[in-house]
């Protein structure tokens, strides 16, 4: 044995455990971890169950839960933040709002431009004036109109508040001078980028008008447009065809920071309308003509080839032969963005796992006039997740195979009939708002749908194992009566089932009111006001024109709540923090805004 041996450790003298590191250490070790990975720490032994109930980790429990992103240049305590989260998810979840107020309206002649979105209310009037308004988050909190005017005729406007941006499509006849009455016309197209905050030219954006010209003559000009990053994605399309006049419809992608496009490209009439961003480099592109989802991806340097088809396609469930989708209106917000957003809140929608809805209207051949109408759920993870699941139908050369409905759809989406409304209610994050088809008249509760399947599993866990209901098939949007949602059970399992065991480990309140209850008992067949239900047969898709070849199935669980109060508005919004109630004058134009907050 050498003279230094002594000095050297022995085995056992050297095992050091993860456990033996300092609180503080371990801490930041777990905050890596996804947040159902520290609530199974919790069964660990008793040093990790102590270490997860301190603020900073439970504060990172419940945003995961809530699918928020913590905001690390706010300057609040973890304490504060973790009340102000548990605040705010009690008040959507109860529809228990800290205040609500009614903004009059005096602008008249407006269209359908009425926008929400990042607290940035906004209304077009007389097709050439922009108003818009920063909606209060305090009962006293004043309110200020803006406005913006443009010469040329305004068809369509988006807000990117995470950017302070707002942008304005508008669009001028080139006939207009020398041949007013000249029909088709090529449009000069304007996208105005205007900074919310001050009204003026945004000053990242190298150039304050981005002009260009369409490359078809068109009658009625029609435009959808997207910000995600420092993209924006412009469709344009033909809105009342003449004849045999069918121009392609157009997309082009432009770099709003640079005023560079990016991307350009046409398909036959009839094919594009609206869009979504999945991520900050890849939208989905619906395609009407196809029945498909289109997935495109842009170019993010120019070594890459700008791409003239999709990658990935997804199939909607077929129609009959006799029936052809008219539209399809799709969203997903929030959008996704590069980096934390600029805010001053402790914490922020995560984009990755919101909500997409989309609004599928059907023509048939036979009835023109009549439009049957459903909607979809599906998260923007899943949509991604299909690149992953499906990867063999990627195709980044020729035109890809699309992926059958029956394939990707049942276990992932959600199909609803809507109602004979001109609202079909609206979605942000994983909330969906909406009302009965006679609310403006005779007046209904608020309806509100969650979509986040760990809130789902928490209202099982809350409900007991003993609950036994009825099933309802065939929910319709905008007729949802206390009659009509019921829970389900004996069906598939919950996509996330933590519920249990997080409402056990980390003191979930027992506010979810899922109660069980005995077969025959008249109250148990009915949706309590304030009270969270779930959803999660797997159901046929009530079909009454049979637009569909197939049955649809969908089985995506959600959770149901009613408000205690009824109210009579002619449309509903809803954005981060508030639900807003539209009134309406007798021309149709909105007169006021009524302001539901939750935070």
């Amino acid at each position: 044995m050498s003279a230094n041996s002594s000095l050297v450790p022995s085995a056992v003298e050297m095992k050091v455990t993860l456990l033996d590191l300092p609180s503080e250490i371990l801490t930041r070790i777990l905050l890596y971890l996804p947040f159902t990975s520290v609530v199974t720490c919790t069964e660990v032994n008793r040093r990790l169950r102590s270490l997860v109930s301190s603020t900073e980790l439970q504060y990172y429990i419940h945003l995961g839960m809530a699918g928020l992103v913590n905001n690390p240049h706010c300057g609040i305590s973890y304490p504060e933040r973790l009340d102000q989260l548990l605040t705010r998810e009690r008040r959507w979840e109860e529809l228990d709002f800290d205040f609500d107020k009614t903004i009059d309206v005096a602008f008249t002649n407006q269209n359908n431009m009425i926008k929400l979105s990042g607290g940035v209310f906004s209304v077009v009037n007389a097709r050439r004036d922009f108003h818009y308004m920063q909606l209060p988050s305090g009962p006293d909190q004043e309110i200020e109109w803006k406005w913006a005017h443009l010469e040329q005729v305004i068809i369509m406007t988006t807000c990117a508040f995470e950017y302070d941006l707002s942008a304005i499509v508008t669009a001028r006849s080139q006939t207009v001078a020398t041949n007013p009455g000249q029909f088709p016309a090529r449009y000069e197209v304007q996208l105005h980028l205007l900074q919310i905050l001050t009204g003026g030219p945004h000053p990242e954006a190298r150039q304050g008008v981005i002009s260009f010209e369409t490359l078809y003559e068109l009658i009625d000009l029609r435009a959808s447009i997207i910000i995600s990053g420092d993209d924006a994605v412009l469709v344009l399309w033909e809105g009342q065809p003449r004849g045999t006049h069918e121009p392609d419809d157009q997309v082009y992608v432009y770099n709003w920071k640079t005023g560079e496009l990016k991307m350009q490209f046409s398909a036959p009439r009839g094919s594009y309308g609206w869009t979504l961003f999945l991520t900050t480099d890849i939208f989905l592109l619906p395609n009407r003509r196809t029945g498909e989802l289109e997935y495109w991806r842009i170019p993010q340097n120019i070594s890459e080839p700008v791409p003239h088809q999709p990658f990935f396609a997804l199939s909607l469930p077929p129609l009959r032969p006799n029936k052809t989708f008219s539209s399809i209106y799709c969203r997903a917000r929030p959008n996704p963005s590069k980096g934390p957003r600029n805010t001053s809140k402790p914490f922020y929608l995560d984009p990755h796992h919101a909500v997409a809805t989309f609004h599928v209207t059907i023509r048939p051949d036979d009835n023109p006039w009549f439009r049957p109408s459903f909607i979809f759920f599906v998260h923007r993870s899943s949509l991604i997740g299909y690149l992953h699941t499906f990867s063999g139908f990627i195709s980044p050369n020729d035109r890809p195979i699309p992926v059958p409905y029956s394939d990707w759809g049942p276990d992932t989406c959600r199909w609803l009939t809507v109602g004979l409304s001109g609202w079909a209610g609206t979605a942000y994050g994983q909330r969906y708002i909406t009302q009965s088809t006679n609310a403006e008249r005779d007046g209904s509760p608020l309806t509100l749908f969650n979509f986040n399947q760990i809130n789902v599993a928490r209202v099982l866990g809350a409900g007991g194992h003993g609950l036994r209901a009825k099933v309802q098939s065939g929910v319709t949007i905008g007729n949802v009566g206390k009659n009509e949602i019921y829970t389900s059970v004996g069906q598939e399992k919950a996509q996330d089932c933590t519920g249990e065991r997080l409402s056990e480990d980390i003191g979930e309140e027992k506010r979810h009111n899922a109660k069980a209850g005995e077969e025959g008992d008249p109250s148990f067949s009915e949706l309590r006001l304030n009270e969270n239900i779930v959803i999660r047969s797997r159901d046929p898709l009530e079909d009454p024109e049979h637009c569909f070849e197939d049955v649809v199935y969908s089985s995506l669980p959600y959770t149901v709540c009613k408000s205690t109060e009824k109210y009579s508005f002619r449309g509903l919004l809803l954005d981060e923090e508030r639900i807003l109630g539209l009134s309406v004058g007798p021309w149709a134009d909105i007169k006021g805004v009524h302001v539901f907050h939750c935070g």
